[in-house]
């Protein structure tokens, strides 16, 4: 029986140039570190394997890119992820992406595609505390996606903000809800 290909291909299964010419022959198309065959559908679970590879190990696809993974943005020029402050990793030298150390709950995490991911609300407040991380006037309408993917209301947002009462931009992330609420509500 011959083994079947990987879900994803990286440049460590094939040449770039063998890559770029299967997506030129409509055999494959790329997302993210990946090249993906053409029929896969995409979806989070895609979209997170085709990461799977870059990540660090024990990293947590958050922010901007959690988003993406749900389906909610556009994929980020730099992907970003976190590590829980217990599981210490180094930063490996990448433009592709950032990485940060924060505290992580079990409970903020699910596993998409072999990935770790931020849940929504963690992703929510995630974004509300720090932004997407661009400083662009779509931060609040990708905060507002998640809230209505997550079905987030905003009792539930305030108690994950009070969980962590002293972490940094808890105020910040109010004003943002504020906002991202306007947006909701706008016809």
């Amino acid at each position: 029986m011959t083994p079947g290909l990987p879900d994803a291909l990286t440049r460590s299964d094939l040449p770039l140039a063998e890559l770029a010419s299967a997506r030129l022959d409509g055999e494959l198309f790329q997302q993210a570190d990946a090249w993906l065959p053409i029929d896969t559908a995409d979806s989070p679970t895609s979209r997170a394997r085709s990461l799977r590879m870059m990540a660090p190990p024990n990293a947590v696809a958050e922010r901007r890119t959690a988003a993406w993974i749900y389906g909610l943005g556009s994929e980020p020029s730099r992907h970003q992820f976190s590590v829980d402050v217990h599981h210490r990793s180094r930063k490996p030298d990448d433009p592709r992406f950032q990485l940060r150390e924060v505290l992580l709950d079990r409970r903020e995490t699910v596993s998409v595609g072999g990935l770790g991911l931020t849940t929504p609300l963690r992703t929510a407040a995630d974004l509300a505390r720090w932004g997407a991380g661009t400083g662009e006037p779509t931060d609040v309408e990708l905060l507002a996606r998640v809230l209505r993917y997550g079905g987030i209301d905003t009792a539930a947002f305030v108690r994950q903000l009070a969980r962590r009462p002293r972490a940094a931009f808890n105020k910040v992330a109010l004003v943002r809800l504020a906002e991202a609420d306007r947006w909701l509500a706008a016809p």
